[in-house]
């Protein structure tokens, strides 16, 4: 999620506590660091792409790392504030960062939430990255009912969670829609649902079918379905050495629906890896390649966000 809308989150459950928008206010300062702190990493960033990509939404947005990032800020605000007991502070602190790992969960990219015991990525995949419904209601109820904290309050904790779950209802009904339309066209082994910016009735998908994974869209307003391209399933006597690779390893972890093209070169084979979750126009926004020599041996790799402009090297 958006920082904007992370910080505007923090606000709100500082309205809760009934705590003044003010930088002299520890609990509103706590609330408002807390609902941003788990982004600090993006000092990964600094490691190149590979690294940013595979420790982002990682330890930091784990329950030991809310605990940690919370106790600090709150140590920090308490040496400025001492008249405020440590405890309260923390406690709302907490709240914050809580705040920014469950709208994440409900993005696409998810949450190690159990990390260091387990690195899975788990994620509801409900909401965009920036959700322009959620938003405008969080703005708009601050500037609204800010002055009324009651209506405040109540608005907060009907609202919010109501939202969640009436996006989680759509996926359902999504997903029932999508399976109702293809089911008599594929033999379907998975349905994976890609929340889009156009609106909470249009919803890009995965359809995994025996023999291809299929790209689509549909739109609830109308029941109207597309799909936009299909890849085949390869089974290449390649794909062991490619799964163990140090790309095919990060893209296990990192997406749940990926997939593996190869070519044969003068050099031996290159695999071209595709984060199917993000597909904008007709373009991934994820790819990564890696070499293999005649021998099978992996000479190069190299990752590719659409947003780079030169690929980032990997080590082989």
């Amino acid at each position: 999620m958006d920082p904007i809308t992370h910080a505007f989150i923090g606000i709100s459950i500082a309205g809760l506590h009934g705590a003044n928008p003010s930088l002299q206010n520890p609990i509103f300062l706590g609330t408002v660091l807390g609902s941003i702190s788990p982004d600090f990493d993006f000092i990964m960033q600094s490691r190149g792409d590979l690294s940013y990509l595979k420790h982002h939404r990682g330890s930091s947005h784990s329950v030991p790392g809310m605990l940690a990032l919370s106790g600090c800020i709150a140590f920090l605000l308490k040496l400025f504030f001492p008249t405020y007991a440590l405890a309260e502070i923390f406690l709302w602190t907490l709240l914050g960062t809580f705040s920014h790992v469950l709208v994440d969960l409900f993005n696409l990219q998810g949450v190690q939430i159990l990390w260091p015991l387990n690195k899975k990525r788990y994620s509801c995949r409900a909401l965009m990255a920036f959700d322009p419904i959620l938003f405008t209601v969080l703005i708009g109820t601050f500037f609204l009912l800010s002055n009324h904290i009651t209506y405040y309050k109540l608005m907060l904790v009907i609202i919010f969670p109501a939202y969640l779950a009436l996006r989680l209802l759509i996926m359902k009904w999504t997903k029932r829609t999508i399976k109702k339309q293809y089911q008599h066209h594929y033999t379907i082994e998975g349905i994976y649902l890609v929340p889009t910016l156009h609106g909470p009735q249009s919803w890009d998908f995965i359809l995994k079918t025996n023999h291809h994974f299929h790209l689509g869209n549909v739109n609830l307003f109308n029941r109207h379905s597309c799909i936009k391209k299909s890849l085949e399933l390869e089974n290449h006597p390649l794909e062991e050495q490619a799964m163990e690779s140090h790309m095919g390893k990060f893209f296990q972890g990192f997406s749940p629906y990926f997939h593996m093209t190869y070519q044969k070169t003068d050099q031996g084979f290159t695999v071209n890896f595709l984060d199917l979750r993000y597909f904008l126009n007709n373009r991934f926004l994820y790819t990564a390649t890696a070499i293999f020599n005649h021998h099978r041996e992996l000479i190069d790799a190299n990752l590719t966000p659409i947003y780079r402009q030169k690929k980032s090297k990997v080590s082989a």
